[in-house]
C-alpha cells in the first residue's frame, strides 16, 4: 500500500480526495499548511505528495526545491509531486511530476497517481 501526503487547504477538497484515495487502498496523511507538509515529508516520506499549490501560508511552488532537496537522498530520489490545482502549469509545467487542474473526477485522479506511482517505480528500479 503506498503512502501519499496531501497537501491542501480546501476542507472539501481534501475530504474528497482522501475518501477516494482511502477507498482505493492508498493511505492518506492531510495537512492544510506547506510548512508544515515539509516537516511530515521529512520524517514520514511518502511514496507520492499531492500538493495545492495555493495555500494559506506559502505559494506551493515556493516550496517545490525545499521537498526535493530535503526528500533525496544519495540512493533514492525524492518522491514524486502532483500538483492538484486550479492554476493552469504555465509557469513550469515539468516542476512537478504532474498536473491536476481542479475541478477533476475522482477516477481521473486515481489513473494519474497510479501511472505516476508506476513510471516511479520502473525509474527506480532502473536506477
Amino acid at each position: 500500500m503506498s503512502y501519499i501526503l496531501l497537501v491542501e487547504d480546501n476542507r472539501d477538497h481534501a475530504h474528497l480526495i482522501e475518501r477516494t484515495l482511502t477507498a482505493a487502498g492508498y493511505a492518506v496523511r492531510h495537512t492544510e499548511l506547506g510548512s508544515e507538509a515539509q516537516q511530515i515529508a521529512r520524517s514520514e516520506r511518502p511514496d507520492l505528495i499531492l500538493l495545492d499549490l495555493d495555500l494559506p501560508d506559502v505559494d506551493g511552488l515556493e516550496i517545490l526545491p525545499t521537498l526535493r532537496r530535503g526528500l533525496a537522498t544519495q540512493d533514492q530520489a525524492a518522491p514524486p509531486i502532483i500538483a492538484v490545482t486550479g492554476r493552469t502549469p504555465t509557469e513550469n509545467p515539468h516542476v512537478v511530476a504532474a498536473w491536476l487542474r481542479k475541478p477533476f473526477a475522482p477516477d481521473a485522479l486515481l489513473r494519474l497517481i497510479d501511472n505516476v506511482l508506476t513510471v516511479n517505480a520502473k525509474v527506480g528500479k532502473a536506477l
